[in-house]
């Protein structure tokens, strides 16, 4: 299998989406976390099981 390296960029997009989604769960506004979470998903590449950020 071919070692293929998610983009710094597109990477740190999906993390502080992430971020933003533990933080809104943090404070309870699960609604909110819940949106920011599928945000960063559909950034992720297909497969996305492949990819360590989605896991």
């Amino acid at each position: 299998m071919e070692d293929v390296r998610m983009d710094d960029v597109l990477y740190g997009e999906i993390t502080a989406l992430s971020t933003a989604g533990d933080l809104l769960s943090d404070a309870n506004d699960y609604e909110g976390a819940l949106k920011k979470f599928k945000m960063a998903l559909d950034l992720v590449p297909f497969p996305k099981t492949d990819w360590a950020v989605s896991l």
